[in-house]
């Protein structure tokens, strides 16, 4: 598992916060209820609304993170927004590899919604930092601890998923 912090630019950033604002009536968010494996929600209570981002927000922040990731075929883009509750069991993103940015500007660590990770020895964990990625190119196993009941906001990340060469 590698962490990169500032990965993306102030411009992309700003767009990402627009297309959560002006997709949030669109229609077009879906559930983690209807389309994830029942293994991915075991000891999760709470739902994750995800959409893919647009093909201009998804080919910009290709581009910002290209210097950070391994080749790959093709990439798949979403915003999810993970409401209280919400998490997900552990999974290994299934010989794809992945990673996560993280858009909530001030994270607190009791809000839950922490990534865990084993690295072979050990459980490590990462409390969602503000444009940070947390980058999976090893298939390692690795889950998401619930969001507090209690957390005053909604998580916003984007998620990506490469195709390797």
């Amino acid at each position: 598992m590698e962490i990169k912090y500032g990965v993306l630019t102030k411009e992309i950033l700003h767009e990402c916060e627009e297309f959560i604002e002006e997709s949030l009536e669109d229609g077009q968010w879906n559930v983690s209820d209807f389309f994830w494996d029942t293994s991915l929600k075991e000891g999760v209570s709470g739902i994750i609304t995800m959409r893919n981002v647009s093909d201009e927000l998804k080919n910009l922040i290709l581009k910002c993170i290209s210097t950070y990731v391994p080749p790959y075929r093709e990439a798949e883009v979403q915003l999810y927004a993970w409401h209280k509750g919400s998490g997900i069991s552990v999974h290994d993103d299934g010989g794809r590899y992945g990673c996560t940015i993280y858009l909530n500007e001030d994270w607190n660590v009791n809000w839950g919604g922490l990534f865990v990770w084993h690295d072979g020895e050990e459980l490590r964990a990462h409390c969602p930092t503000y444009n940070t990625m947390v980058l999976n190119t090893l298939s390692e196993d690795h889950f998401v601890t619930q969001v507090s009941n209690l957390c005053p906001e909604i998580r916003y990340t984007i998620q990506i998923w490469f195709l390797p060469v």
